[in-house]
């Protein structure tokens, strides 16, 4: 029986790129031409890219375009990296219509049809995925809210799931990509630049069946935050590319400038500048002696596999000098991303931005100036000591975080602001303030009272002076 081929005219084409999945392969193109095959009448292609595997997806990817002419190969004889192949398979690709989905089979081929459907009825040029119910880890999913939210409020872009693989788009769209290393997060955002209009769709999400994630630590963090500043710089100075015929609508501004310029953005940038500070180069310099290499040690002891994670111990010895929390945090990151540098000052580096983000909440509340918070964001960051503990495994910057929640809950606590706004449940924010206060305590002992007691206690007599309501603390409850 002859094999299906393909002529010269495509309606559709699937790029999926793939690195060392031989168990996934053969699962997702079965599952690509059984969705295509749900679509009579529209030609269709599979562009599948072996980006420099090293175990039998090659031979795979052979044999099944054997099979199947519509199994298109593109071969790269070295790891190229994710968004280089999906880069060029989307130039090599021949379909009118053009969808993206990740090879290691936890996007589901079955919502193809359904995504082209909405494409066309809509008169969108690009539907982004959606994952509903995730099947990832839930620091992953954590990881890409956290994400998600950053790159909204700085690209607003309108997108709920950037990081979704699955995306269907037409070949327009292809004419305002740039090639980047972290392509597929910033699709969307470089379509709209370009005056596209994007719309979402639902879609299924998997557990992987097979192989392992190639998502390290740098894929997930460094990279993404270098290309936001970079795809966020590119947006404001292109300009949309628009039809003669007048089909396409100049977008809503001709300045480029959305819902996301302006101060806000400014303050975005500045945040996510000052994060990147902070989380580059942990692992540059070995561990200073002795305190942070003594804390690493017992957070490795607490994170193996029998660890006692209630009593502190150094080579067995059972270890009381510092309350446990320094421990906790280090174990845990340990135990997520293995013993080294970089996990034992990792969980510092999220303290201290932690701690910027708390500040610039303080700000925003007490001054309600964009202005006002970013310098306050800027005195802080540039502070020699807060930058120094905020790269340095020490309990230090933990305890800088929770008098600063703690202070920040106090702000929160009042029935309303300085300004006569309403400030909603102060009565749960007396509670978090005393639970900030437990935290601390269990970070550096009693020092975590000084600072947010004071404060609370000199601002309710203060406020009360001149008339204004004070904090709802629950006292007679939280000091017990």
């Amino acid at each position: 029986m002859a094999k299906p081929s393909l002529g010269n005219a495509c309606h559709i084409s699937i790029v999926v790129p793939f690195h060392n999945e031989e168990e996934n392969v053969e699962p997702v193109l079965d599952h690509c031409l059984l969705a295509l095959s749900s679509m009579p009448g529209k030609r269709c292609e599979i562009i599948a890219i072996n980006d420099g595997s090293t175990d039998r997806t090659g031979e795979i990817l052979r044999k099944i375009s054997e099979r199947d002419g519509r199994v298109r190969i593109l071969a790269f004889s070295r790891n190229c990296g994710q968004a280089p192949a999906l880069y060029h398979g989307l130039r090599m690709a021949r379909g009118e219509i053009l969808v993206t989905l990740d090879g290691d089979g936890q996007n589901n081929p079955g919502d193809i049809p359904a995504m082209i459907e909405r494409l066309e009825s809509s008169g969108a040029d690009l539907v982004s995925g959606v994952r509903v119910d995730r099947r990832d880890s839930r620091l992953r999913r954590w990881m890409s809210r956290l994400a998600n939210r950053i790159r909204r409020s700085i690209l607003d872009d309108g997108v709920t799931d950037s990081g979704c693989a699955l995306k269907v788009f037409r070949r327009s769209v292809v004419d305002s990509l740039i090639p980047i290393r972290t392509l597929y997060s910033f699709i969307p955002a470089l379509a709209k630049a370009a005056g596209n209009r994007i719309e979402e769709c639902p879609v299924d999400h998997r557990e992987r069946q097979g192989g392992q994630t190639h998502y390290g630590l740098r894929v997930m963090l460094w990279r993404p935050a270098l290309d936001l500043l970079g795809v966020w710089w590119f947006s404001r100075r292109r300009f949309p590319i628009l039809e003669t015929s007048g089909e396409k609508s100049p977008p809503d501004s001709e300045t480029g400038r959305g819902r996301g310029s302006g101060s806000g953005v400014k303050t975005a940038m500045l945040l996510t500048g000052l994060s990147i500070v902070f989380l580059t180069q942990l692992g540059s310099y070995p561990l200073l002696e002795p305190d942070e290499g003594r804390y690493a040690e017992i957070g490795r002891e607490m994170a193996e596999p029998g660890g006692d994670w209630i009593v502190p111990s150094l080579n067995g010895i059972p270890h009381f000098q510092k309350p446990p929390m320094i421990y906790w945090f280090t174990a845990i990151s340990q135990k997520v991303f293995g013993a080294s540098e970089i996990a034992a000052r990792l969980p510092s580096a999220l303290s201290a931005i932690a701690t910027l983000f708390l500040t610039l909440g303080i700000a925003r509340r007490l001054f309600q100036d964009r202005v006002v918070e970013r310098y306050a964001l800027i005195i802080l960051a540039s502070s020699p000591l807060f930058l120094f503990l905020g790269r340095t495994l020490t309990p230090d910057m933990h305890l800088t975080f929770w008098i600063t929640a703690s202070i920040f809950c106090l702000v929160r606590s009042r029935p309303e602001n300085l300004f006569g706004e309403p400030n909603h449940r102060p009565l749960f924010w007396g509670w978090m303030f005393f639970l900030c206060l437990g935290l601390g305590f269990l970070t550096k002992g009693p020092m975590a009272f000084v600072i947010p007691l004071s404060a609370a206690i000199g601002s309710s007599i203060s406020l009360r002076r001149y008339g204004i309501a004070k904090p709802r603390l629950p006292w007679m409850a939280g000091i017990p």
